[in-house]
């Protein structure tokens, strides 16, 4: 499977999340976690000293209240 079949197969439209392929094909998905948020926001401000450009924005860990 490529991109371009997974943007073409009704399953994968509209997901409330985000995935990526390897370069096989083969979908590679990891759990977001808080450490990992702090993680990217460490990566974030080296980004913001060493970077003439501004605009970088780590995705946040989203967990839903349980109904």
């Amino acid at each position: 499977m490529n991109r371009q079949d997974i943007c073409d197969n009704p399953l994968f439209k509209d997901l409330p999340f985000k995935f990526e392929t390897d370069r096989r094909g083969h979908i590679v998905m990891s759990p977001a976690t808080d450490k990992r948020a702090r993680l990217q926001g460490e990566f974030l401000n080296l980004l913001r000293q060493h970077l003439p450009h501004d605009g970088y924005c780590p995705s946040a860990a989203y967990k839903p209240p349980r109904a």
